[in-house]
């Protein structure tokens, strides 16, 4: 549509013949379009503007096709085809429909529905995992797909906004291009230096000489000065993730990999007061099975809170180990426990979307069929994905890699979140991990950005709708 209108609120009449079971699934996912659109979402009867139903009338100014499905039988399955029309891909848990799926007032496809299963995680149900609950990403049928680099949901709703002819609005980040948020898991700030040794020796064989340099070196992985000094030259704000449980090697080996430090040192209680005189965030990276014990979990909450010194909003878990066979149970201990935030969605093997979003999002419980408050800020890339995962990409180097996901963002105004652990600025055992980090800055840096800590970016999006 050519012509423009500029409006404060999206009009959405909901079938009346769909079930009270999928009413609040539906409008859960109208007010996540109408977030990333900047627009308040209203359930009306009257001066439609969206119509989601099984059949078309003409009182409404787009139509949007509802398929008259069980959508707690649907979240279950998994896509079975994928058909593309005006660039946009559009999926199907049946046979693709024949006919036009898109043109100026209509939707002929259930992209409600779609949108409810990618940000509850329908996708990540039929994905095999590793012995540490890690995708196996070339395995799903996102990546079968080519759709794992694709924000499904921001597509949808830009589609939406263009069919509307609404303008756009400018995102939370005002009238810049994106949002960048820097974070860091603080997994292993204390180097073993044996493990180290044998760990470079078996990857470099005929490198030994220079591996002895390893026992020679002191605090290798303690970076934390390098980092503020990297973020004050570039003017970063950025996230620190620190775990307050303490593992061993013994217990990484037979029950679960936890980091080994011990954040009642006092070498942390220096590194939180220089964390926080530099205005940087310090928020929870909980133990591997911290999901499976909401006692243990919240020892560890108020154990970091005792030693930072700060109330703690915000949580990522050690290797984004949710609980793997339903995620949302989790999400529900979150908000429990008094997190306003979560940032454990990601694809550990892989960069993307991996509930097909860039934009953050308010996460859903399906148990008791209810929105929560929990926010979630998905992770996008990882200083993994553009080396040691790189092989899972068509990119032939971190540079393409790093391109190609800002482009992505920067399209749909999204929110990139960026994760570089904090020992892999040490260039003995993470050659060109540092050099990436510059690269990503420099490319941020030739466009218009936000950069935010997690804390700043919740403020403004909790009251965005």
């Amino acid at each position: 549509m050519d012509r423009q209108f500029k409006v404060d609120t999206i009009r959405v009449k909901i079938d009346d013949k769909i079930s009270e079971n999928d009413l609040p699934k539906i409008k859960y996912v109208f007010i996540i379009l109408g977030n990333i659109l900047r627009r308040k979402v209203i359930f009306t009867d009257s001066d439609i503007d969206i119509l989601y139903a099984q059949n078309r009338n003409k009182n409404s100014r787009l139509f949007i096709y509802h398929e008259k499905i069980d959508y707690n039988k649907y979240l279950d399955l998994d896509i079975k085809n994928v058909k593309y029309e005006k660039n946009i891909p559009f999926l199907f848990w049946e046979d693709i429909k024949q006919g036009k799926l898109v043109d100026d007032k209509n939707i002929n496809n259930d992209i409600i529905f779609t949108i409810f299963w990618l940000l509850t995680g329908g996708a990540e149900k039929h994905i095999p995992k590793d012995n540490k609950d890690r995708h196996l990403i070339l395995k799903s049928s996102l990546f079968k797909n080519n759709l794992i680099d694709k924000p499904i949901v921001n597509i949808y709703a830009y589609l939406i906004r263009d069919l509307l002819g609404i303008e756009k609005a400018n995102y939370i980040w005002g009238n810049r291009h994106f949002g960048f948020a820097l974070t860091h898991d603080v997994d292993y700030p204390e180097e073993i230096k044996w493990i180290e040794f044998l760990r470079y020796i078996l990857k470099n064989p005929k490198h030994i000489f220079q591996g002895l340099a390893i026992f020679k070196r002191k605090k290798r992985f303690w970076k934390f000065n390098e980092w503020l000094e990297i973020e004050r030259k570039y003017d970063i704000k950025s996230t620190f993730f620190f775990s307050s449980f303490k593992g061993s090697l013994l217990r990484y080996f037979l029950i679960a990999p936890d980091p080994f430090y011990n954040i009642g040192k006092s070498k942390f209680k220096d590194v939180f007061n220089l964390l926080k005189e530099n205005n940087c965030e310090i928020a929870l990276h909980p133990s591997y099975n911290a999901y499976k014990d909401f006692t243990q979990f919240k020892e560890e909450k108020e154990k970091l809170e005792k030693y930072a010194g700060v109330n703690i909003i915000g949580v990522r878990h050690h290797y984004y180990h949710l609980n793997p066979d339903h995620p949302e149970e989790t999400f529900c201990l979150h908000q429990k426990l008094g997190f306003l935030y979560d940032s454990s969605l990601a694809f550990e093997k892989h960069f993307g979307f991996r509930r097909g979003v860039c934009t953050p999002f308010r996460l859903f419980d399906t148990d008791n069929n209810r929105p929560l408050d929990l926010i979630e800020f998905p992770v996008i890339l990882t200083e993994e994905h553009s080396f040691k995962h790189l092989k899972n990409t068509s990119e032939m180097n971190y540079k393409e890699n790093i391109k190609k996901i800002i482009s992505i963002v920067k399209d749909y105004n999204g929110l990139l979140v960026v994760n570089y652990h904090v020992r892999t600025l040490d260039k003995l055992l993470f050659p060109n991990y540092r050099e990436s980090l510059f690269f990503l800055i420099d490319k941020i840096n030739e466009l218009s950005h936000y950069s935010l800590k997690f804390a700043e970016i919740y403020e403004k999006y909790k009251n965005i709708n």
